[in-house]
């Protein structure tokens, strides 16, 4: 394509990032904000969470990921979000004072990478979501995405086989111009491997995960938020 057909194409992503940080920043400063969100293909988690079991819930930077923690308080069990608590676009949408906060932060950047309190929460039947579309360090798999490889984190994989509980990849997106879609692609269950087979394992899941994201981004091509070279790493 030529330079003004990429020209067009950045310009509707971003055109489209913006108006999710507006969502973002809307919701933080007005307690009366609401967006509206259709649940697709929910029963399955809506099962997960009724049993009591926990689960690792895995995301990406599409749609209005930030926006959509927001609709979790609606699930019958406890989220935990693994994340640095210092970020500063958690506390976008969530406003200054954090009340009413519908999930629990587990801290990343302790020195086990938060696996100790997100292995904990699952034990006790909670969601762990995990953001798993960006590689920054510890253990990873180099798959296949949009026709070249790119090197993925593995650490939610190993973390649910390693508890017993299945992993369920969660995207949602912008649908107008008050709704968006909260929608569960694809369920796993990974299984604790041999030392000699475990590298095996998590590269089919994490390639797992590429693919379903290569069909989020075909479904909606402007939606998908990654302003760095994502193949070089």
């Amino acid at each position: 394509e030529g330079p003004l057909k990429n020209f067009y194409h950045r310009y509707r992503v971003l055109r489209s990032f913006a108006s999710v940080l507006l969502d973002s920043y809307w919701l933080g400063i007005n307690p009366k904000a609401r967006l509206e969100n259709q649940w697709v293909n929910i029963e399955p988690l809506m099962e997960i969470c009724k049993a009591g079991k926990g689960a690792v819930l895995v995301s990406a930077h599409v749609g209005n990921w930030q926006t959509s923690l927001n609709v979790l308080d609606s699930l019958p069990v406890k989220m935990n979000l693994l994340a640095q608590p210092d970020q500063v676009e958690i506390e976008q949408y969530l406003g200054a004072d954090r009340k009413g906060c519908p999930f629990e932060i587990i801290d990343s950047s302790d020195p086990f990478g938060g696996m100790i309190g997100a292995t904990n929460a699952l034990m006790r039947g909670e969601l762990v979501n995990i953001m798993a579309d960006r590689y920054l360090g510890g253990t990873s798999a180099t798959v296949d995405f949009l026709g070249t490889p790119v090197r993925l984190p593995t650490a939610a994989y190993h973390l649910a086989a390693t508890v017993g509980v299945p992993v369920i990849i969660f995207l949602t997106a912008k649908t107008g111009r008050d709704t968006f879609e909260v929608r569960v692609w694809k369920i796993m269950k990974p299984q604790n491997a041999a030392r000699e087979n475990r590298r095996a394992m998590l590269d089919r899941y994490a390639l797992d995960f590429s693919q379903t994201l290569e069909k989020y981004v075909r479904n909606y091509p402007y939606q998908w938020y990654n302003f760095f070279d994502f193949w070089k790493q």
